[in-house]
């Protein structure tokens, strides 16, 4: 099988080996994962921003996003405002 290599000089995204050589993750997790590590520092993660973003549906990325979180490579959390509701 041939290699493909690239002559990228600038705009990457560096990932980690230990996702891509985790026999545990599937190859879509794995590309999502590469996704959201290449999203700028400002992005502001929520499932509907990320639905508009890729071609999967919505149940494709949340089970994705739960692969990563059972596996620890992702960490969810809500923003709350005073009072409790959710932002």
């Amino acid at each position: 099988m041939p290699i493909l290599k690239s002559n990228v000089k600038d705009n990457f995204t560096i990932i980690p080996n230990n996702i891509l050589y985790n026999n545990n993750v599937s190859l879509k997790t794995i590309g999502l994962y590469s996704k959201l590590l290449s999203l700028p520092d400002n992005w502001k993660f929520t499932e509907a921003g990320l639905c508009t973003i890729i071609k999967d549906g919505r149940d494709a990325l949340r089970n994705a996003l739960s692969e990563l979180e059972e596996l620890g490579y992702l960490f969810r959390f809500q923003k709350r405002q005073d009072g409790g509701k959710t932002r």
